[in-house]
């Protein structure tokens, strides 16, 4: 996936242009008829390909209950993500690890071509190893919920079907500028626009166009971050025996 990212805002316009890349590879196995087991493997880059920004593993069960329509049509996941982030603002600079454990609730429904989908997600971060050999003990634990809507159409003898999807994350931080002047927390937004043209039964195509806003710190200011992403996505679906 490729993204740009524009960040301004504030009394003072600030505007900068950073072209990033992300390299993800995700593993979906079917452990049973309701259980999945799902395993992500991500890389990013910044500052237009030349720094190597963080990279994380994940692993996640999720549960589908095939008792009836109702409960097919939901689903539990539990998970952790092993992180490795750059730090590069302030005095201590380096790459720091985090672990994150999360649990996420969802669910879908369908009205004739109309398509509604939902997840309710709640995380908890801690830090493993901090730049300049502080104690990642005294970092504090980020505890954050997170809530998505998407909105999706299926058009009479067309593929790529579009879908709208908008994540809420209402206890984003955005630090502290000073240091010893706490800025209050304020919500971020992503919007995603996506079509999914299915080649074939296994095989899949996305587009997505993403939009991501909320509060960053930048020298002088807090200021609005807006970040803008365009990806495409392949996915196989191996054969069943």
């Amino acid at each position: 996936m490729l993204s740009t990212a524009c960040a301004q805002g504030g009394a003072t316009l600030h505007d900068t242009t950073d072209v990033e890349s992300w390299l993800t590879f995700k593993l979906n196995i079917k452990l049973a008829d309701a259980l999945q087991l799902d395993l992500v493997e991500q890389a990013r880059w910044m500052e237009n390909l030349a720094v190597f920004e963080r990279q994380f593993h994940q692993a996640s069960f999720s549960w589908s209950p095939e008792w009836n329509d109702l409960s097919d049509a939901q689903y539990l996941a539990v998970g952790a993500r092993h992180t490795t982030e750059l730090d590069n603002s302030g005095g201590k600079q380096g790459f720091e690890r985090f672990l994150r454990l999360f649990v996420h609730y969802g669910g879908k429904a369908k009205l004739s071509r109309w398509e509604l989908a939902w997840r309710l997600g709640y995380q908890r971060t801690q830090a493993l190893f901090l730049a300049g050999g502080d104690d990642p003990l005294l970092e504090p634990i980020k505890v954050k919920w997170r809530y998505r809507l998407t909105v999706a159409y299926d058009f009479e003898n067309w593929d790529a079907d579009p879908e709208l999807s908008y994540e809420y994350f209402p206890d984003a931080e955005a630090g502290f500028f000073p240091a010893e002047l706490p800025i209050l927390a304020e919500p971020r937004h992503r919007w995603r626009l996506a079509t999914d043209l299915k080649i074939d039964k296994r095989n899949h195509i996305k587009c997505f166009l993403q939009r991501h806003a909320g509060p960053e710190l930048f020298p002088g200011a807090l200021r609005t971050e807006v970040r803008w992403a365009l990806g495409l996505t392949y996915a196989h679906r191996s054969k069943r025996k």
